[in-house]
């Protein structure tokens, strides 16, 4: 989480550094107006949309992989959530 969090704040001093717009979005935010989750069944609604989106993506990490990677499924519907809304 620290790292995560120092990721961050250096990505938001560049851009306002260099008065690049940003638009933080928050999971609860973009979780809300695509996914019709309740709480603890996020990320397998997160899962289902992203396969009706992106039929032919795969989503494992590696060739190696059993799981479809959550982080993987998040950032592209995050991006599609901004291409749509901002």
């Amino acid at each position: 989480a620290v790292s995560m969090a120092a990721s961050f704040h250096a990505l938001r001093a560049v851009f306002e550094l260099n008065k690049i717009k940003f638009t933080r979005i928050t999971p609860q935010k973009w979780q809300k107006k695509m996914l019709n989750a309740k709480k603890g069944e996020t990320k397998a609604e997160a899962l289902k949309l992203a396969k009706k989106l992106w039929p032919d993506e795969c989503w494992l990490r590696t060739p190696k992989c059993t799981v479809e990677h959550d982080g993987l499924i998040d950032s592209a519907l995050i991006a599609y959530f901004a291409i749509q809304e901002l």
